[in-house]
């Protein structure tokens, strides 16, 4: 009832030409993002979408920058978040690196040089003390990780969503133990209220 009444009002006010700003890691843009935007044009022509990326999005929503955050759970603060996926960690390395090797274990990677990406938050999962030879990456563009390991740089551990269309440039391995991050969207309620795109939000949780 909440929700229809919001959407009552919206249409009250006029709401017909708003604009919902979206900001995502550059990996769910591309390998979430495009349903989801192309199901609000469709249901909600009214609404103008802005999407920005960005490698760090925390407090973007309570500076008033977005709307809607797609990202990791640890971004979203004490916003209302929705879950959507779980992200598994893969080793990569350059082709051949590991021979016909499909799995590797946390404690065999300590032997090779790492290239640690701060941006993943995994500085926890890891005692960086132990790696043999250590290189230290922070990039907006995730891709590049991808392109230092091609090259023989060293072995990294990165989101399956990361490597999601780049599979032929490197061999993936799985790693043990398992490694995930909680991938969803969190949201200005009031502002979603405002734009009647509760419902729809609330749709898209896959835990419903």
């Amino acid at each position: 009832a909440e929700d229809k009444m919001w959407e009552i009002v919206s249409e009250i006010k006029g709401i017909r030409k708003s604009k919902l700003r979206i900001v995502s890691y550059s990996s769910m843009s591309r390998n979430i993002l495009t349903d989801i935007i192309k199901r609000v044009k469709k249901e909600y022509p009214h609404i103008e979408i802005s999407l920005s990326v960005a490698d760090d999005v925390t407090g973007w929503i309570e500076q008033n920058k977005a709307d809607m955050v797609f990202a990791d759970s640890l971004s979203f603060g004490q916003n209302k978040w929705i879950p959507l996926l779980e992200d598994e960690f893969c080793v990569i390395a350059p082709k051949g690196y590991f021979g016909n090797k499909t799995t590797i274990a946390r404690d065999e990677l300590y032997r090779y040089p790492f290239i640690f990406t701060e941006g993943f938050k995994i500085e926890s999962y890891f005692d960086s003390n132990r790696f043999k030879e250590l290189t230290t990456f922070y990039s907006e563009d995730d891709l590049s990780i991808i392109n230092m390991v091609k090259d023989g740089f060293g072995v990294s551990v990165i989101p399956r969503l990361v490597i999601k269309g780049a599979e032929e440039q490197v061999d993936i391995l799985k790693l043990e133990p398992k490694l995930t991050r909680k991938m969803g969207v969190a949201y200005d309620v009031n502002r979603i209220k405002e734009l009647g795109l509760l419902k729809f939000i609330k749709g898209l949780d896959i835990t419903a």
